[in-house]
This record gives structure tokens, sequence and C-alpha cells, in this order.
């Protein structure tokens, strides 16, 4: 629906972070300036019209090692053509970025059952050293999942509230309580029991 492609990009900073220098030549991000005010731009870039578009006016810009770029992924964008070649050709190297709304879902997966596990041992360190709740909170909140849905409502019905604890209530109540590693494991592997469908 074309509200839907309308509201998605307020959801996503998209970005890039040059390892290597990148001059003009060796084909830098190409972006459309303003073309994020088009309203069918996720569905025109296909359009003839919008790639001649594109093809005449896109700019792009030089990039030293350690630059960034961030843009509105509804900016029309695209890789350049890399025209340097041979033994002393540029390598382009960079890392693409999505950074998500937590009202929206990420593009790429991330096994945050396994990062939930593996930072347990250092919050609780930090924790008794006297960190911040909020430092706390910051962490477990880059880390565990924190809507509690979707969910199996028969198997994991809402207690002490209306909603039934999420995987960073979880994590917070391990760090606090000072719970083993095992104790832990225990209850994230009953927490997505608990969501299962069948």
């Amino acid at each position: 629906p074309a509200h839907v492609h309308v509201l998605s990009p307020m959801l996503t900073l998209q970005g890039a972070v040059a390892h290597v220098d990148m001059p003009i030549e060796s084909g830098p991000t190409m972006l459309l300036p303003h073309s994020h005010k088009y309203g069918p731009g996720y569905l025109a870039w296909r359009r003839p019209e919008v790639i001649d578009l594109f093809a005449e006016r896109h700019v792009q810009t030089e990039l030293r090692a350690g630059d960034a770029v961030f843009f509105n992924p509804a900016v029309l964008h695209g890789a350049g053509t890399n025209h340097t070649a041979g033994e002393h050709g540029i390598k382009r190297m960079g890392n693409l970025l999505q950074i998500s709304s937590a009202m929206g879902i990420a593009l790429e997966a991330v096994d945050r059952d396994r990062m939930c596990r593996a930072v347990l041992s250092a919050l609780q360190t930090r924790h008794a050293d006297g960190w911040s709740a909020a430092a706390l909170d910051r962490v477990i909140t880059a880390t565990a999942f924190g809507y509690p849905f979707p969910t199996n409502l028969d198997l994991d019905p809402p207690i002490d509230g209306l909603a039934p604890p999420s995987q960073a209530d979880l994590l917070r109540e391990a760090v606090l309580n000072g719970s083993l590693a095992a104790e832990f494991d225990a209850a994230l592997d009953a927490y997505a029991a608990r969501r299962r469908t069948h």
C-alpha cells in the first residue's frame, strides 16, 4: 500500500562507513538529491524515466577512510561504477548500515538469544562495579528484544501487567539478581518455548 511506502523511510536510517579512501573514480554511493520527496519513489525506481533522471542528476561525494554518510533510505541511491582497474585499482571497502527504529523490524537477522547469553556475565560484573541503571539499560536495550510480541498468549499470558515479560526483562532480572548462567539459559529456553505456536 502507498501509505506504507511513505511511512517506511521514517523507520530506518541508511548509511555507510568508508574503510578506504574512495575518490569519485572508485564509484562511491550515488544519490539523487530530493528524491525522497517523490511519493512513489520505492515503486517507481524501475521506470525508464526515473532511471534516466537518476543517471542524469545523481551526485557522488569523495569519501576518505573513516568518513560516514547517512541518508534517508527513500533517497534513490546505488553503488557507483569503480573505474579504477589493474594492480593499482582501488578495492572499495565499507560497511553498509541500516539503523532501524524500535518501531520497525531490522533488515538482517540478529541472534538476540545468543547475544543475551554472551553479555550476562559482563553486565553482572558492571552492575557489581556500580554501573548506573541507565548504563545497564542502554546495553540491555541494544542486546535483547524488548517487545514481548508476537507470542502465544495461551502459553505466555501477561502477569502483573498488560504484556508478558520480554527478553529484555529476563536479561535485566538475571543481571540484577545475579543469576547463574545455567539459570539464565533455562529462563531463555523457557521463554522461547512459551512463544511457539505448536
